[in-house]
């Protein structure tokens, strides 16, 4: 049972992810990828696309009293803040903790065990709020939490050849 906001974020957050496949591709024709499917054939289905999954995950965090979002974000190349664009390319949640700064969460992985993952720092977002909010960059994950770090011990034999052992530990 989830007490604090911050367990029911990641309870909420991991059954979205957890428990309703990501199917990557859009059954529609007519006008693919431009609007979720209702939150409730989501749900039934246990299946969507990205914006199907954020449109979930936000309506259950808001049930839960969470004042969340959908956002837009964008792989690639960042946006430019002073050129209008109406180009994003993934949707995902987001969490408002103080104005203009928001906990984000992509609910697409099945087997994640964080809510937002290290290959979506530095991208330009969008958060959907009713009265509008300025194009934003998602943090970059700090070093000491996304590290790897690589001991070699090596040696030249008799013969003069290297001889080497490399021990790999991730730690992030």
């Amino acid at each position: 049972q989830a007490r604090t906001e911050p367990d029911k974020i990641k309870a909420i957050f991991h059954f979205v992810s957890n428990k309703i496949r990501y199917m990557g591709l859009t059954p529609e024709k007519d006008r693919p990828g431009y609007e979720p499917h209702d939150v409730k054939v989501t749900f039934g289905n246990k299946y969507g696309v990205c914006r199907d999954k954020a449109a979930l995950l936000v309506s259950m965090l808001r049930l839960a009293g969470i004042n969340a979002y959908p956002v837009l974000t964008n792989y690639g190349a960042k946006r430019d803040q002073d050129v209008p664009d109406p180009f994003f390319n993934h949707a995902i949640g987001g969490v408002e903790q103080s104005k203009g700064s928001y906990l984000l969460m992509d609910p697409t992985d099945e087997n994640t065990r964080v809510l937002f993952p290290s290959t979506e720092s530095d991208q330009s977002f969008l958060v959907a709020r009713p009265e509008g909010e300025t194009l934003l960059t998602s943090p970059v994950v700090a070093s000491d939490e996304n590290m790897v770090h690589i001991k070699t011990d090596a040696s030249l034999n008799a013969e003069g050849r290297l001889v080497a052992k490399s021990v790999i530990s991730f730690d992030g």
